[in-house]
């Protein structure tokens, strides 16, 4: 189980087994983490970071190494969700004025949005092929 929490202060990112056992905080950069959203694999936790008054999307492995920063440029990028074989994630951003879904590699390379514009779209989520 991956969550925030602000025991230590600022929110950061902790995982846990689901059985309740001691936690373990993966993030300690930023001055606020939040929406961890594990990998299909279980290797990597995509999540959000505020620093320097925005928000971007990060990764870092389930064992708090290798993180690494996805995005960049203005606007914030929130809520970031895998697609179910891992390659990709979207999230939301307002870097456009209004916000939108965008799309993006898990080498965090090709960020395009996919959302019209015109409107307001957050929070995406992946659904099952049936």
């Amino acid at each position: 189980m991956a969550f925030v929490s602000d025991r230590l202060g600022n929110p950061h990112v902790f995982i846990m087994d689901a059985d309740g056992g001691t936690p373990r905080r993966l993030t300690s950069g930023g001055k606020y983490n939040s929406t961890p959203a594990w990998g299909p694999s279980g290797e990597l936790i995509a999540f959000s970071r505020q620093e320097g008054g925005q928000f971007d999307i990060y990764t870092v492995a389930a064992d708090g190494s290798g993180e690494r920063r996805l995005t960049f440029g203005p606007g914030n990028k929130e809520h970031p969700r895998w697609s179910p074989d891992g390659r990709f994630l979207v999230y939301s951003s307002d870097a456009a004025g209004a916000k939108g879904i965008y799309i993006i590699r898990a080498d965090g390379s090709g960020s395009r949005r996919i959302s019209p514009s015109g409107g307001q779209a957050s929070h995406p989520a992946w659904s099952r092929q049936w």
